[in-house]
């Protein structure tokens, strides 16, 4: 038999089984997938927690570029993380120098605004010098000055201790020097404000970083909320993060890309005032943001049900190749619509292929799991599953975003949950380059 050309965007042949590799893994109670790491040896890293937030660990998974794991890694490829007070929701893995990661995610016990960073060297196992024993926990409103808002740090203790359910996703990046930032929404004052808290290598918050190693994103005036959902770091060092305004009387909700300088002040140059708004449609929100080695800025998100990228330029402005200079507002032709773009990513080899992920309405109103791919003007890229885009839509329940990843050789991997009664079924796919 001939061997069959990958054709791009169609299941990789080469990946588990026809593409797909069912979860769970054997012997491994921890069946949800919550984020996926491509790494630099293609294999790939998979953040793992069961079904409902008790009764067992969150974990971490290592995978081989085949989809198996990788028993040399930790534990027969599986790193448990044992949380003794609480949970640990593992929502963002990050590569790190020497071929360890950090997992970051919520901590889910008495402070619902609280984080945690699990940082693990080559071999799977806990880094000794970070934090206490590998592992740190950061409630944000602690790293208000304490001496100059006691009473409101306290205040906003109390408030995050009662509030449930207020954080939402968290988005983490490390910097050349090895710095780490993290973004997130905290509840602050009877009001969410979007977070960037910067730690150095051992885990603590740098002093560097606006003198306690955080950052409060302040809304758009006249907004009067805020939420933080991504963060990246551009090559001169400066930092940037994304998400939503809402709260202003007569308007809905307004994306945004703020730009902070290494020592956490806004950088005022960048945009309008250090801030770049999106307010295309009065329903505008971005989700992901990532940067190139060149400086090109580029996010993604939902605008009133489709689809929403924008690319700028280091200065903040809307880069004129991409779409005109104008945010992409777009469905997708012949079939989905209420669109959200949960991650982006670049082909970053001077292509400018942009790799969109995330959720839309299928057939019966089922919800999707989708990828597309674009070109570096806008247009959709036909040679990618022969129309641009693809879709997981299973009629039998609702498929759940669970990451997703582009890998060195430019395939996608996309994890999901259906959620169609118990037991759910979870899932990796991966699609050729």
């Amino acid at each position: 038999m001939k061997n069959v050309p990958e054709v791009s965007g169609d299941l990789d042949p080469t990946f588990g089984s026809g593409g797909i590799v069912p979860m769970p893994f054997q012997g491994v109670i921890e069946n949800v997938p919550t984020a996926v790491c491509g790494r630099p040896d293609d294999s790939l890293f998979v953040a793992i927690r069961a079904p409902a937030l008790v009764g067992a660990p969150s974990a971490l998974a290592k995978l081989d570029q085949r989809g198996r794991l990788d028993t040399a890694y930790a534990d027969q490829g599986i790193k448990k993380f044992d949380f003794a007070d609480g949970f640990f929701d593992p929502q963002e893995i990050i590569n790190l120098s020497g071929g360890g990661c950090a997992v970051v995610g919520k901590a889910v016990r008495g402070f619902n605004d609280e984080f945690a960073v699990y940082k693990l060297i080559a071999s799977g196992q806990s880094d000794p010098s970070f934090g206490q024993a590998g592992k740190i926990v950061i409630l944000p409103q602690d790293l208000i000055d304490p001496i100059a808002d006691a009473a409101a740090v306290s205040a906003c203790r109390e408030s995050a201790k009662a509030k449930v359910g207020s954080t939402t996703a968290l988005g983490a990046v490390v910097n050349d020097a090895g710095k780490m930032y993290v973004a997130g929404t905290m509840f602050l004052r009877g009001v969410y404000r979007g977070f960037i808290v910067c730690l150095e290598e051992d885990g603590t918050p740098s002093s560097s970083f606006n003198g306690g190693g955080c950052v409060i994103v302040d809304p758009y005036s006249p907004y009067l909320q805020c939420y933080a959902h991504d963060i990246a770091v551009l090559p001169d060092g400066r930092v940037l993060a994304c998400g939503f305004c809402y709260g202003a009387s007569g308007r809905g909700n307004a994306g945004y890309i703020a730009c902070y300088d290494k020592t956490g002040r806004k950088d005022l140059s960048f945009g309008v005032n250090g801030m770049v708004v999106v307010e295309e449609t009065g329903i505008d929100v971005l989700e992901s943001l990532t940067a190139s080695a060149q400086g090109k800025i580029f996010a993604s998100g939902t605008a009133n049900g489709a689809g929403l990228i924008l690319a700028l330029k280091e200065s903040g402005t809307f880069d004129d190749e991409f779409n005109g200079g104008q945010p992409l507002i777009a469905s997708l032709p012949g079939l989905l619509a209420n669109i959200t773009w949960l991650r982006c990513h670049l082909h970053d080899d001077g292509g400018g292929k942009i790799v969109v992920a995330g959720v839309a309405d299928g057939d019966g109103g089922a919800v999707s799991l989708v990828t597309a791919r674009y070109l570096s003007d806008a247009e959709i890229d036909l040679t990618y599953a022969g129309r641009g885009w693809n879709a997981v839509d299973d009629s039998r329940g609702r498929d759940v975003y669970a990451g997703s990843t582009l890998m060195t050789d430019k395939r996608v991997v996309l994890g999901g949950t259906l959620l169609m009664g118990q037991p759910v079924e979870s899932y990796l796919r991966r699609y050729s380059a």
